[in-house]
């Protein structure tokens, strides 16, 4: 079975997550563990899938795979497209720059 729990990393740095069949959010990086933590109770995977752009440097896919190992949470490294990655990225098309109403 596979993860209900999504975590992305765009081209930007910028966080999303997503549970089930949501569209991914934009998210901060204060509030992703509350997020996780929440799914967590309700998923019965209990793993977490991450997908990241190809051009977000090593270190920050290691910040995200760090903080849910410090809480117990299983991560893992998406490395297949999926439907899902599919639907982030037409997600992201429709929602304005997050990183531009941040400033």
């Amino acid at each position: 079975k596979k993860p209900s729990t999504k975590v992305y990393i765009d081209k930007t740095q910028q966080l999303y997550a997503s549970f089930g069949e949501e569209s991914p959010q934009a998210i901060q990086d204060d509030q992703l563990l509350a997020f996780l933590q929440m799914t967590q109770q309700q998923d019965s995977t209990q793993v977490i899938a991450l997908y990241a752009d190809e051009s977000v440097p090593y270190g920050r896919i290691v910040e995200v795979l760090d903080m849910t190992s410090r809480h117990n949470l299983k991560m893992v490294l998406a490395t297949k497209p999926t439907e899902a990655n599919d639907r982030f990225e037409q997600a992201q098309e429709t929602q304005p720059d997050a990183a531009a109403t941040q400033q």
